[in-house]
């Protein structure tokens, strides 16, 4: 995931939603795509949120059971600080889509709002990554989860098998810098993780990197 390609996603699904205006997967996809691109550039979520919506409410009028779609729902309800309505919308795209592990980590990310409820925070990161075992991204949420939980060797864990999973993630790389050096006190296993975290996405990594060097020197 970098800018470059989820810049190009966001064409690719416009163009199936072209060839077929009743791919209801391809507006989710549209949404999704529109939805993560602020993360991985400069783009405005807010600039992006109109067309979020409009893909949204095409997949659902093309199909109502459709679990994906109700897991963009629920992140635009979250977005306006819905919270009941979020949470229904994440509980229903598991319900109709109870293999699709996107939902269980939304909802797994939604739930950090809730510092009460870090155990099914846990529990649905952990879903998330056995459905699928070789998401990055997953298995980032999951090291995430435990780190929140206090379980900091199952999240060094976690982490170290990100970076085996994708050595070219630089995302694993920063999580375990930060974890050595504000959960661990291993200042020495950070720097090197920090430089690799810089190297591979210096756009992306280079602030939360740069708060590491601030804590070591």
């Amino acid at each position: 995931r970098d800018s470059a390609n989820m810049k190009l996603a966001t064409e690719e699904f416009s163009k199936a939603t072209r060839i077929d205006p009743l791919f209801a997967l391809g507006w989710v996809g549209v949404a999704d795509s529109n939805m993560l691109l602020p993360s991985y550039g400069t783009d405005r979520f807010e600039d992006r949120l109109p067309i979020i919506e409009e893909a949204v409410k095409n997949a659902l009028a093309i199909d109502n059971g459709l679990g994906e779609a109700y897991a963009s729902l629920a992140n635009i309800h979250a977005y306006y600080n819905r919270k009941g309505e979020a949470e229904t919308a994440y509980q229903k795209a598991i319900e109709l889509s109870p293999n699709y592990a996107t939902a269980y980590q939304w909802y797994s990310e939604f739930l950090g709002k809730y510092p009460l409820r870090i155990q099914e925070q846990v529990e649905l990161a952990r879903k998330a990554a056995e459905l699928d075992p070789r998401s990055s991204l997953l298995s980032l949420n999951l090291g995430s989860k435990y780190r929140n939980q206090g379980l900091y060797t199952l999240a060094e864990g976690q982490f170290q098998k990100v970076i085996e999973l994708n050595p070219d993630f630089a995302p694993g790389y920063s999580s375990l810098a930060w974890q050595y050096v504000f959960y661990m006190g291993q200042f020495d296993k950070a720097l090197p993780l920090a430089n690799k975290a810089i190297e591979l996405d210096p756009v992306n990594h280079g602030y939360n990197m740069r708060l590491v060097y601030l804590y070591l020197n």
